[in-house]
């Protein structure tokens, strides 16, 4: 027998958070289930793969301890609308779930062979604030591949007094943030799932609390909650020498007016990985693209400043907006180097390195 009963807010909100771990079509089928551990007062649940394992808790009425799992997808359509107080029961090998207006009986999943059951308990090395997770996310995991076990996947944290750098490329552009933070990792380099940093803003209200250790990074949010990830193994490339040393044109204009211009033009577009040309001369930029079925589109953004050689450049659409949507600051500074040079793009401590397309 086991009974108890916890609020639904708490629930909904985990199981939409450990849904983002599962795989519901998971080779190992007890892996697409949500453990629950009702012991003392608290309500554990896990979601889980071989890569990674998250780790919630939330205060519960327990009057009869116990453990079962429930299919995440089940979980999911249950607890998506509840409302008020969830109560479980476990009787005659079923487990009842009853809300204000429903009331469900599912057959019980044994939960004796799930193998993270247990809490891992660790010293945090380096607390990294919440804004800090976001930044990762929106500002440098965008250069990251897609292909998760790509090692170029990964976003590296390579550590310094004082400072952290986190970068990611996918061999067509780079990006890389610069962070003041005092750390106890000074030398030490890790590359990490990019998805862990998206998971680290859902765990965490202003801080979370981490450590590397054995392949792993052990992560504690500051509600509770713990994510186990394995850091990808492998040599990222020295993505310093990458960094263009030399211009011969450089360039600023307002972040605001491309994205205006650069949204004007790229209906004209055959897809999103088609190029867009920039004409840069002394007092502006022509974003132009030609369609081979419709015909072209222009548009003009005014520069803030301009040095050096006017020139035509194309990069790919997806590519270019990604780099000046990450702007961190109301301007952009773009540095060039030649029509087939990787071209640089600053604002505050964003910076962004993109190859141009090769046009025939």
């Amino acid at each position: 027998m086991v009974r108890f009963r916890v609020d639904a807010a708490d629930i909904k909100k985990n199981v939409v958070d450990l849904l983002k771990i599962i795989k519901t079509r998971s080779f190992q089928p007890i892996l697409a289930a949500v453990y629950f551990k009702a012991a003392g007062d608290k309500l554990l649940m896990v979601g889980a793969t071989q890569e990674a394992q998250l780790y919630v808790e939330s205060g519960a009425v327990i009057e009869e301890e116990g453990e079962f799992l429930l299919p995440a997808k089940i979980a999911a359509d249950i607890f998506k609308d509840a409302e008020g107080e969830v109560h479980f029961e476990i009787s005659e090998g079923n487990v009842f779930i009853k809300m204000e207006s429903v009331e469900y009986k599912l057959r019980v999943v044994p939960a004796d062979d799930y193998p993270y059951k247990e809490v891992p308990t660790f010293e945090g090395r380096l607390t990294l604030p919440s804004e800090v997770m976001d930044l990762i996310v929106k500002k440098v995991a965008i250069a990251a591949a897609t292909d998760p076990v790509d090692i170029m996947s990964g976003v590296l944290l390579e550590f310094e007094e004082g400072k952290v750098t986190a970068v990611a490329s996918d061999n067509y552009r780079l990006a890389w943030y610069e962070f003041g933070i005092d750390n106890q990792l000074v030398g030490e380099r890790y590359i990490v799932p990019q998805a862990v940093f998206a998971r680290l803003a859902d765990i965490s209200d202003e801080e979370v609390y981490l450590t590397f250790s054995e392949g792993k990074v052990f992560a504690k949010g500051d509600r509770g909650a713990v994510l186990i990830s394995n850091l990808l193994q492998g040599s990222f490339p020295n993505w310093r020498q990458v960094i263009p040393q030399m211009h011969t044109t450089m360039i600023e204009f307002e972040k605001r007016e491309f994205q205006q211009a650069l949204k004007r033009v790229v209906p004209m577009a055959e897809d999103r990985r088609s190029g867009v040309k920039l004409s840069i001369s002394s007092e502006k930029i022509v974003l132009e693209i030609m369609n081979s079925q419709f015909g072209e589109v222009k548009s003009n953004v005014p520069l803030l400043s301009f040095e050096g050689e006017e020139m035509e450049i194309t990069f790919g659409i997806n590519y270019l907006a990604a780099g000046v949507d990450a702007a961190e600051e109301d301007t952009v500074v773009l540095k060039l180097a030649g029509p087939m040079s990787a071209a640089y793009l600053s604002s505050g401590k964003f910076n962004y390195i993109l190859v141009p397309m090769r046009v025939i």
